[in-house]
């Protein structure tokens, strides 16, 4: 495979990119967004993934959005929505991310009420009851479910199941965005000592 569309050398780069520069969360977002908006991309599943492009610091409380990112149908029903972090997922940040969904489902009508958190097993809220080493736990809150996944396995996981074509798009949306002004400098520097 070419390195570019490889999932041992993608799924390196990411790794070392979320541990050395998260950059305020922006990496790991939009890792976790590109590869889930090149994976509808490529299979023409019709989902439309969304908020990924935000910056990581425009909080879900402020924006009225139903977790970092989305994936919808065309008509705008959201079918699946996920927190990226690689910050303590702990109790304000329950009640800060529940209120928000809450809002914002109360706006949409719409029926969802699982959010699943994409973290690093230390981030895992205390009170998370765990299920498996990827599955890192389950947290019911008032209404909602939030799900913990440990992030590296799940990209590991979504890597797989896409195709070469799928991950060398993936490659080229995260080479755009580091190529961008946006992210800090000490991204495009890790960057340039990873590829």
């Amino acid at each position: 495979a070419e390195p570019n569309s490889d999932t041992a050398y993608l799924y390196n780069i990411c790794e070392m990119l979320i541990n050395s520069v998260p950059d305020g969360g922006n990496t790991p977002q939009r890792i976790v967004g590109y590869l889930l908006e090149s994976y509808h991309e490529d299979l023409q599943t019709g989902l439309i993934v969304s908020g990924h492009t935000d910056r990581a610091s425009i909080t879900s409380t402020t924006s009225k959005k139903l977790g970092d990112i989305t994936e919808e149908q065309v008509g705008g029903l959201i079918v699946s929505a996920y927190e990226v972090t690689v910050k303590t997922f702990g109790s304000q940040r329950i009640r800060e991310a529940y209120e928000a969904a809450k809002s914002y489902l109360a706006e949409a009508h719409a029926p969802n009420r699982e959010i699943v958190v994409i973290c690093r097993k230390k981030d895992v809220h205390p009170d998370a009851k765990p299920v498996s080493n990827t599955y890192l736990g389950r947290l019911e809150y008032q209404d909602m479910t939030f799900h913990f996944v440990d992030i590296y396995e799940w990209i590991s996981a979504q890597l797989l199941r896409m195709t070469a074509d799928g991950r060398g798009s993936f490659f080229i949306k995260l080479q755009n965005y580091i190529a961008d002004k946006n992210p800090s400098a000490k991204v495009k520097i890790a960057w340039s000592s990873i590829i």
